[in-house]
Formats: structure tokens, sequence, C-alpha cells
């Protein structure tokens, strides 16, 4: 039993997708829209059928506020709890109690709307009675999709990460130069000179900056009163050393494996233990920059 119910928490913790893609956004809440509108008048449950006028008018209200919904959803609810919408962390359980939250509001937005308008659904059905049915009617499918989405996000991100490992075992890139890195502190009191190569990757530490390098082939790290846009700053003539997170620059000549998860990938640096994570924002630019640059096997 309790290994039953730790599978099932480790799934709910699997890393998910969760678009942040303004056409996205927008092509869905519609999307959902016309869906609702489209299974009332199909299948006109709640007596729906009895309608004799205006019924084409009265189901477009349920589309529309379904879009409205939607549309909270995803921008209203993130400027209240930025923490658990934070993409980089979003998992399996961010997602079910998201969607869950999405057919609640719209169930009881649509309530609503019809209360104030021809009572077909609500003179049949009290607010939390409607409101309990449609969350035990939707939460099964959501779960079952959500299974399906996840594994095939997944398998997705692991053949492409599996792709690029096998590469980048196979081949090594080609050091164009030995040109030097200069890194200064906000106040010019501190300074890191090294070689292009020999960059791991910085990771941001609030106003300071952890820079990762190779000392004779052993990980040395500096920590540097420097934000890490400042960092990015100094490196943009380097075009293998790249931003792929908020709080992560890396070298891409210096990555020895790639791993994926339903969410995104991250990155295996050489010599070091602490893998790092790709965000959202940057996945297409990182892993096909490396899929152009590492020939075919």
């Amino acid at each position: 039993m309790l290994e039953i119910i730790s599978t099932i928490s480790a799934w709910f913790n699997r890393p998910f997708p969760h678009t942040d893609s303004e056409l996205a956004k927008v092509g869905v809440s519609i999307l959902f829209g016309i869906f609702i509108f489209l299974f009332l008048a199909f299948f006109q449950p709640f007596g729906i059928e009895s309608i004799a006028r205006n019924k084409t008018l009265y189901l477009s209200g349920f589309g529309v506020i379904t879009f409205v919904g939607m549309m909270i959803n995803f921008y209203v609810l993130p400027v209240f709890f930025p923490s658990f919408f934070d993409l980089d962390k979003w998992c399996v359980k961010n997602h079910i109690i998201f969607c869950l939250g999405n057919i609640l509001l719209i169930v009881f937005l649509n309530w609503i709307y019809d209360n104030q308008v021809e009572h077909y659904v609500s003179k049949n059905h009290g607010l939390l009675s409607f409101l309990v049915y449609t969350l035990g009617v939707g939460i099964i499918p959501t779960i079952l999709v959500t299974m399906f989405l996840e594994r095939s996000f997944w398998k997705k991100h692991s053949l492409i990460a599996q792709d690029v490992s096998e590469k980048i075992e196979n081949q090594k890139f080609e050091y164009e130069n030995e040109q030097l890195i200069s890194l200064f502190t906000e106040n010019k009191n501190g300074s890191l000179e090294l070689s292009q190569n020999s960059l791991i990757c910085i990771s941001s530490e609030g106003n300071y900056s952890k820079v990762y390098y190779l000392d004779q082939e052993k990980v040395s790290e500096k920590l540097m009163r420097m934000p890490l846009k400042a960092a990015e700053e100094h490196l943009t003539d380097f075009d293998k050393i790249v931003r792929c997170h908020r709080s992560h620059i890396v070298n891409l000549q210096l990555i020895e494996s790639v791993s994926g998860n339903a969410r995104s990938f991250k990155l295996h640096m050489r010599k070091l233990d602490v893998s790092i994570p790709v965000s959202r924002s940057f996945p297409k630019t990182i892993i096909e920059q490396l899929k152009i640059e590492l020939p075919e096997i």
C-alpha cells in the first residue's frame, strides 16, 4: 500500500509542460469556448432541448463565458499565485489542479449566466450540487488525459535528448580559439579571466553570480558580485556560451550529455555533478543549436 502511495506521489510530482505562449493561451480558450457551445448544442443536457426560441444565442453565451473563464485562469490567477505558476517547477499535480480549477470556475460562471438569463440549468440544479457533479465527471478524464500527455511529452523529449547525447559522445566540438573571457564585478573591484574553453557555466545567486570553470581539469568556482544579466552582457561575443535558463548560462562546448522530461531538458556539464535545467523559454534555441553544430554520426 505504501509503495502504491509512493508511486502515485512520485507521478504527481513529475515535470509537466505549461504553455507560456500568448497565442496558445488565446487559441486554447477559443477552442474550449467553441467546444462547450457545440457540446451543449449537440447533446442538449439539463433540459436545454425544451428551449423553443433563441437557443443558439443562449448557448453561445456559455461558449463566451467559457472563453472568459479560461482567460481569467491564464492571466489573472498567475498574478495572485506566482509561486504556483512557476513554469520551471510546473508538474503533473499543478496541471491537474489548474484543469479542475478551470472546470469549476467555468461551471460557476456559466451557472450564474444561466441564472440571470433563462434559468434552464439553475432552476433544476443548485450551485453546490452542480459543481460537485461537474467535478466528479471531469476528474477522471482530466487525470487520464494528463497521463497520456505526460507520457507523450516525456517520450518525445527523451528521444531528442538521447539523439543529442549520442552525437555529443561520438563527436567533439572543434574549439575555434582560446579567446579569453574577462568578467568584472559591479564595482570593478573583482575580476576573473579565463579561456573560453575553461568556462563551464554561470549560475545566479541573487545579486551575485557563481562561475564554474576548469582549472587544470579540476572544477573551481568563484562567487562574484555581478547579476547574471551583467555576466551575459560580458559574453555577447561568444556564440558557444548561451543563456539556457533565467538562472543559468552554459558553455555548449562542455555539455557532456542531455536528458529530457515531459517539461523540458537538462544539461549535464563536464565534471559538474549538478545538472543545469533548460527553461521553457530556451529549449528550441539550445537543443537546435546543439543538433546543428553536432554533425550526423
